[in-house]
């Protein structure tokens, strides 16, 4: 037979052989064991530089118009971090933090926080799909936390590294559960990231990750783009040095402002010496597991002088000093909503009773109100005494429970606390508004605070 061309097929096949026998098989390079061979009780130095830029999206007090505001963030974090446990089910560090502050720009104004100094020891308890950081001696503020909580927390970083054998150009996927706990997401649609094995120089593994992750936050969509490079030193058989480019698109949810910004990260891991607050001997008696009362928060209304402590799934969109509003998200979805503000104070001894209280949570609702399911007084173990009213009514036909709560205290102090959620999910609301108020104390006077300085609430 005759191909196209007049030349025999069989010329084609001879031909064809020939040339696969004498291909030479391409030599696979050498193969490397990147495995972290971080031990128990070693401590490490970990220095961070965090820089933020682009805009927020929020909306005005009417919900209705949104503004692009401006923002950049600059942190920096240098802390000794001492390793454990590394299962991946459970694993555990603490650190002491030598600095941690961070200069936060947003339109035309500027703010500057940092740790305080006895929250400076704290405490990182991870699992395949979440890293909780809290402090073991006193409770975080939001915003300490949020300082704290960046994406590649340095406890999870080196589960980037293969799981096998690997020789320059392989690459490996990362699963959607690493990519939750490194970014700090609720969830993930869809993750596409790869780490590629470039090159061995100086005495280090080259490795480049690239990958986009969509996935879900506080209730909202956002959709990620990562760069980054890390270097595993083969001597120290770990990671020593980390850099992340993130860029991040996120709308407007119901407890954040929409996001638009690209955050450029660099880690760098060296070996550390000890340090007496990570002494065996100092963490004995600490809670270093997440247990429900270490993982709370601290907020303090600083001008109505009162603080309280809440979960974290209590989201403060709302602080000018003299009140706060919090939202409470369950799995992505809101929840409900706590107005709560300080009174003017009274004269000490002065009661008020639990029918004007009445009188003015149905004055307040207005032509929202149906009814009172319940009232009641009550005095709790701080000696606070409580006025308690359910109401009922709507919203735009939405039926709608009120929890409105009046506390005082024997000098006179006093604060309203109105927790709002629909009538559907009050089941699910359960005693959210209980967790806050029995933790609820009045602060001192500035001239009695002049005086002596306020303690942190301890747990008990």
């Amino acid at each position: 037979m005759l191909g196209k061309s007049g030349v025999p097929c069989v010329l084609f096949a001879l031909v064809a052989l020939v040339c696969e026998l004498g291909k030479v098989p391409e030599a696979r390079g050498e193969e490397f064991t990147l495995t972290s061979q971080r031990q128990l009780g070693e401590i490490s130095q970990v220095e961070v530089l965090l820089e933020v830029g682009g805009e927020l999206a929020v909306k005005d007090e009417t919900e209705k118009k949104v503004h692009d505001l401006k923002t950049s963030v600059v942190g920096t974090m240098v802390y000794d971090e001492k390793l454990i446990s590394s299962a991946s089910e459970a694993a555990r560090s603490i650190r002491n933090y030598r600095r941690c502050d961070a200069v936060i720009k947003i339109d035309k104004g500027a703010t500057k926080t940092r740790l305080r100094e006895d929250r400076r020891l704290v405490a990182v308890a991870a699992d395949q799909r979440q890293a909780d950081l809290f402090c073991p001696v006193a409770p975080l503020s939001q915003e300490e936390l949020d300082l704290i909580e960046l994406p590649a927390c340095s406890l999870l970083v080196e589960r980037l590294l293969p799981d096998r054998p690997v020789s320059p150009g392989d690459q490996w996927q990362h699963s959607e559960d690493l990519l939750i706990a490194l970014l700090n997401l609720d969830a993930v649609s869809q993750c596409e990231v790869t780490t590629t094995f470039k090159e061995v120089t100086g005495g280090a593994a080259q490795l480049e990750l690239a990958g986009t992750v969509h996935g879900a936050l506080d209730g909202v969509s956002t959709e990620i783009e990562l760069k980054g490079r890390y270097k595993f030193d083969l001597k120290q058989g770990r990671i020593t040095w980390f850099a992340l480019l993130v860029k991040e698109k996120r709308p407007i949810g119901p407890v954040a402002p929409g996001v638009d910004v690209s955050a450029r990260l660099q880690m760098k891991i060296v070996p550390g010496s000890d340090h007496p607050a990570l002494a065996d001997a100092a963490l004995a008696d600490l809670q270093l597991d997440p247990a429900p009362e270490a993982m709370l928060l601290e907020f303090t209304c600083t001008e109505g002088r009162f603080q309280f402590l809440h979960d974290r799934a209590w989201h403060v969109v709302s602080d000018n000093g003299k009140s706060v509003t919090l939202r409470l998200m369950d799995r992505g979805e809101l929840i409900a909503q706590c107005n709560a503000s300080a009174l003017a104070t009274v004269e000490p001894g002065k009661r008020f009773t639990l029918a004007k209280f009445q009188e003015d949570v149905k004055s307040s609702l207005d032509k929202h109100f149906q009814r009172f399911d319940s009232a009641g007084e009550s005095e709790n173990s701080a000696g606070h005494m409580t006025c308690r009213v359910i109401a009922a009514g709507a919203v735009e036909g939405l039926p709608i429970q009120w929890n409105y709560f009046l506390v005082a205290d024997n000098e006179g102090h006093q604060a309203v606390f109105a927790f709002t959620v629909e009538t559907e999910l009050v089941e699910r609301f359960a005693t959210a508004d209980k967790s806050i108020l029995a933790t609820l104390r009045f602060l001192p006077s500035a001239a009695d605070t002049a005086a002596q300085p306020a303690k942190a609430p301890q747990r008990k």
